[in-house]
């Protein structure tokens, strides 16, 4: 990182409000692709996606930058500038910036600061300080908190922009100045109601005291693994002052290390940076990577992989401790069969775990087939429940779609009590389960429900939760189905073990249903599958209910469990693959154990038996996206997932 007060004037400033303003329309345009967080004081989630940024201009433009900025140099006080760079950061799916700050007053930090703070809450990124004067030295605990006082006062007031974990306002420390432990012990007790995030140091895993997470600033690496704590890439690294780069750029290794960055299993993925020039680190826009888009080859990569969802072009293996991998998310009907841990490479974006939505979007997760009796939560077949909780927990969704046999053996009120109730843990490190999530689940019986007489124990356990929901359209006394709406879109749960047939009463409640929808768009999920290649396979008595949703232009998605398995189709007719028709999942991952039979059905487009899992689906009022997501990111095993993005039907 570079610091000196030598400079030479900027360049026209009105050459660079000009192409700031051009930069700037170009992402008002474009930023509707990358979801966005509310512009309200709500606390993040890990993973967080986050990139080093440089208010520090024009006082450190150097005569002998190896680059130069598309939009000249700028001055750091220009607004429009500002606005852009904003911009900038949100096109390639940061969730965050993280901002150099060197002390109150230095770098004209009063003014800069809060216009940060200000762009980021008009755009919906957040803005975490840098908190650099640790680089040059040891600094008073004093004066630490004297500077937390300080910075509290910039959080506080632009709740919008600010980075809260917890409750607590995040900063990161550059403590390359200062290392030790005895270095954390102060930070700890100089900062109790911050998120301290430290620059690693040798036997930093060691220090009695720990901060909430750990980094590294060493950009002349392209790749830096410090996990779970922290996942770092650089473009590039060549110093102003040096004759030859330490690291030279490469579009093709920086689309593989995009790859890796959005595939690791860590707290923080961190880009260096937007706009260290006297560094060569920047990935902001300039003549020497432009592209087409105009936005220039590096924050086009990080906009393909982590926005797009599309794969890095070759490849690779991430660094320690596993590989997240992912098959195609192809539009035609090539299935991808994983009967073993080693799926093929990669094709999802990387979560933002806090949900962070377009204007009107909503985030649902689903599963089926999860509590095994007996089920401690945590460990191999039978015990991967506690883990797809977690993945709730860390997601937090608006609703929890339960997709049928979700207690086994027989979902008496007992066995319910007893798993989704859990409260006993496994080990400290892992205590959820299913039941906690209850005020949000919106459940659908199974045959293992139904192995209790009128699923008895199920109609008990969720009782309360039923009550609540009730039902969009009213149904007959006693029934198992329902309907509700949540944001722009229109649910209906389903129960496969009571009849489906033309004149059945759920198919003709199913009718009266979606004709009083109103245009919204609609998901339907139940328990047995319309469309399977795995054990079971596909149901045949389901043709009256597949009619009647596939009839329905507003009928977008349905959702089944049954089989063990992860499978998606193609857009489904009555009888096969339809352009124009509805997309059909099975999620039967939720925990209990898995099935790997496989007889492709004409449709299937990827299938895996290897890995438990949620689904987890955005719904916008104009289409929606989905990704599996495995437990290997909270610490259970399997790597698999599948991600992808689907305008509404014609």
């Amino acid at each position: 990182m570079t610091y000196t007060g030598s400079h030479r004037a900027p360049q026209s400033r009105r050459r660079a409000r000009t192409l700031a303003a051009a930069i700037l329309a170009l992402t008002l345009g474009l930023v509707g692709a990358v979801t966005v967080r509310p512009a309200v004081a709500a606390d993040y989630t890990t993973p967080i996606r986050a990139m080093f940024y440089y208010p520090w201009f024009p006082q450190t433009w150097h005569a002998n930058d190896h680059n130069q900025p598309a939009l000249g140099q700028y001055s750091s006080d220009n607004a429009t500038i500002v606005a852009a760079h904003v911009a900038g950061m949100r096109y390639a799916g940061m969730d965050a910036t993280i901002a150099s700050w060197w002390g109150q007053g230095q770098q004209n930090e009063q003014t800069r600061f809060p216009q940060l703070y200000a762009a980021g809450a008009a755009q919906h990124l957040g803005v975490i300080p840098y908190y650099e004067p640790e680089g040059q030295g040891d600094v008073p605990a004093a004066q630490i908190r004297s500077d937390l006082a300080y910075l509290r006062v910039y959080a506080d007031a632009n709740p919008g922009g600010a980075v809260r974990i917890g409750g607590k306002p995040v900063i990161f420390v550059y403590n390359a100045g200062a290392t030790g432990c005895a270095e954390v012990t102060k930070w700890m007790t100089a900062a109790p109601d911050w998120y301290v995030n430290m620059k690693v140091f040798s036997g930093f895993r060691t220090c009695p005291d720990q901060p909430s997470s750990w980094h590294q600033y060493g950009p002349a690496s392209a790749e830096s693994a410090h996990l779970p704590y922290s996942f770092n890439i650089s473009p590039g690294f060549w110093h102003h002052n040096e004759a030859a780069p330490r690291l030279v750029r490469d579009p093709a290794r920086w689309a593989s290390n995009v790859g890796h960055l959005k595939d690791a299993a860590a707290h923080w993925k961190l880009v260096t940076s937007f706009n260290e020039w006297g560094e060569a680190t920047s990935v902001e826009p300039s003549p020497s990577w432009q592209s087409p888009s105009g936005w220039g080859t590096y924050l086009d990569e990080l906009h393909r992989q982590l926005v797009a969802g599309v794969p890095a072009p070759s490849p690779s293996a991430i660094p320690s401790p596993s590989s997240t991998t992912s098959p195609p998310a192809s539009p035609t009907p090539s299935p991808s069969l994983s009967p073993s841990p080693s799926p093929t490479p990669t094709t999802s974006p990387s979560p933002s775990p806090t949900p962070t939505l377009p204007p009107g979007s909503i985030t649902v997760m689903a599963a089926g087939d999860i509590v095994a009796q007996g089920s401690s939560g945590y460990g191999s077949t039978g015990n991967a429940d506690g883990y797809t909780a977690e993945l709730l927990t860390r997601y937090n969704p608006l609703a929890i779609l339960g997709l049928g046999d979700l207690q086994y053996e027989s979902g008496t009120l007992g066995q319910y009590n007893a798993g989704w109730g859990r409260t006993t843990c496994f080990t400290p490190l892992h205590c959820d389960a299913w039941g906690r999530h209850l005020g949000n689940v919106y459940p659908a019986p199974g045959n293992h429900e139904w192995a209790t007489g009128n699923a008895q124990g199920y109609r008990d356990y969720f009782a309360t939760r039923l009550a609540a929901i009730g039902s969009d359209t009213p149904t007959p006394p006693g029934v198992t189905f329902y309907s509700f709406d949540l944001g722009a879109w229109h649910f209906v749960s389903l129960d496969s073990d009571v009849s489906m047939g033309a004149t059945s009463a759920q198919v003709t409640w199913l009718r009266t249903d979606l004709a009083a929808n109103n245009g919204r768009p609609t998901m339907a999920y139940w328990h047995h599958p319309t469309w399977s290649s795995g054990e079971h396979g596909s149901t045949g008595s389901q043709a009256a209910v597949t009619a009647v949703l596939v009839g329905d232009r507003d009928v977008q998605i349905v959702l089944n469990g049954h089989d063990h398995d992860y499978e998606r189709f193609a857009t489904m007719g009555t009888a096969g693959p339809d352009p124009n028709g509805v997309r059909y999942f099975v999620v039967g991952t939720g925990g209990k154990s898995h099935y790997c039979a496989y007889s492709p059905v004409v449709g299937t487009q990827v299938f895996d038996c290897t890995t438990y899992g949620v689904l987890r689906l955005v719904l916008r009022p104009d289409g929606y996206d989905w990704r599996f997501i495995p437990t290997g990111e909270v610490g259970g095993s399997g790597t698999f997932t599948d991600a992808g993005t689907s305008a509404l039907r014609p």
